[in-house]
């Protein structure tokens, strides 16, 4: 008997002891639902101290499973109970109810614009999975700080004074100076290449929004993304403030050492997303492989216009209902109005006189009613293929897009 109760005693004790470690496991990550592993949620806390203890600013992220009320101002109470620090950021993912919420504490409301908001909510929402979009999340959060913190990191936490971290590089963007079209491959002539840099121009005139078109003999070294990231960010492409573009680099050589990439920036990680990327190459690919260069850009110029222009507003398309409605009532009361020869009945003895009509019987089965309804796919971790995801280049700016050999 008192080996059973003592067998007990220890098995509460572990449980005991693991809803603990469950619980203590992140101080920067909640997870409602249950959607991230363990193991997940120990990397991401990693990540969300890291930026801590470089710049101070507390990151959190809170998957809700069901928020009752404002989804800011629940948000709002879980970080003032559960943050370290004054300045930080909090987004809450509401699977029920309002979609999200952005919390800004401290001195983010100053560094974090509604601009900025927007790109770090895509560069989490543009990912399939959790962990990725979480991931995404962080590495815009702190490409953001690296530009607005000075080079020096903060003063460490009380134990950590004595360790020294190493300077941040801040990125200076710098002017455009060479054209849309740079064709270091020597794949086009010479109108076709001058033909295709006036279309990107007019085009980014028209969008606000910089397509551009890379090709190169090789790499040097390089892989093709940190290639096209790097062209893209020390040589000034971009429209506006915040450089908001696209570019593709092309590698031509033998079947299977073609590289081809697409990076994005700015508003181009939204407009853009990987899906895009992806069937603006498939959609290269055949000219590309038949050497078909200049259509194979144009064709590039073409999707990129595509998903650039806007969509028809709801606003036009509900007038256009009503006014073809209001045509259509016009144009049959007109109609109706001329046949003097109908007129209209309150009872149905005009129509079965002389037994013009017998009902023998009626049935009136109902069999029954089937409804078809599409969920909205789920995001959670089982399938990491597919989706959106953000990286930090070398100049540390966050970019996205997709590439693959061919």
């Amino acid at each position: 008997m008192k080996k059973r109760i003592i067998a007990l005693l220890f098995a509460l004790i572990i449980c005991f002891s693991a809803v603990i470690s469950a619980s203590a496991a992140s101080s920067h990550i909640f997870d409602e639902g249950g959607y991230l592993s363990y193991e997940e949620i120990a990397e991401l806390d990693s990540m969300a101290n890291r930026i801590e203890n470089l710049y101070g600013y507390c990151v959190m992220f809170c998957i809700a499973e069901n928020v009752d009320g404002s989804t800011y101002d629940y948000s709002e109470a879980l970080y003032n109970s559960e943050a370290d620090g004054v300045n930080g950021i909090l987004i809450t993912d509401n699977r029920g109810g309002e979609k999200y919420s952005i919390y800004l504490s401290g001195d983010a409301e100053n560094v974090i614009t509604e601009q900025i908001m927007d790109i770090i909510w895509d560069a989490y929402n543009s990912n399939e999975t959790y962990f990725g979009g979480i991931s995404s999340y962080y590495a815009a959060v702190e490409t953001v700080l690296e530009s607005a913190v000075s080079s020096s990191p903060v003063t460490s936490p009380v134990g950590e004074s004595d360790r020294q971290e190493e300077p941040v590089t801040e990125f200076v963007p710098v002017e455009r100076t060479l054209p849309l079209v740079v064709d270091n491959a020597d794949l086009l002539t010479t109108e076709e290449e001058n033909a295709l840099c006036a279309r990107l121009e007019m085009l980014a005139q028209e969008y606000q929004m910089e397509l551009a078109v890379l090709t190169v003999p090789d790499l040097e070294g390089k892989t093709a993304e940190a290639y096209a990231d790097d062209f893209y960010d020390y040589n000034g492409y971009g429209y506006g403030e915040n450089d908001d573009g696209m570019l593709v680099l092309y590698k031509p050589g033998e079947a299977g050492n073609r590289e081809i990439h697409i990076t994005t920036h700015g508003r181009g990680l939204s407009a853009f997303n990987d899906v895009v990327c992806d069937n603006i190459i498939d959609s290269m690919i055949d000219d590309l492989k038949n050497e078909n260069y200049a259509s194979a850009f144009n064709t590039y110029a073409d999707l990129g216009e595509k998903y650039l222009k806007p969509h028809v507003s709801f606003i036009w398309l509900l007038m256009c209902i009503v006014i073809g409605m209001l045509a259509g009532f016009i144009i049959i009361k007109s109609i109706a109005g001329k046949n003097k020869s109908v007129r209209m009945q309150t009872n149905a003895t005009a129509y079965t006189r002389a037994g013009s009509m017998v009902v023998t019987g009626s049935v009136d089965n109902f069999i029954g009613r089937r409804v078809y309804s599409t969920p909205k796919p789920k995001r959670d971790d089982s399938d990491s293929s597919g989706g959106s995801q953000s990286h930090t280049s070398s100049s540390g700016r966050s970019h996205g897009g997709s590439g693959r050999s061919f």
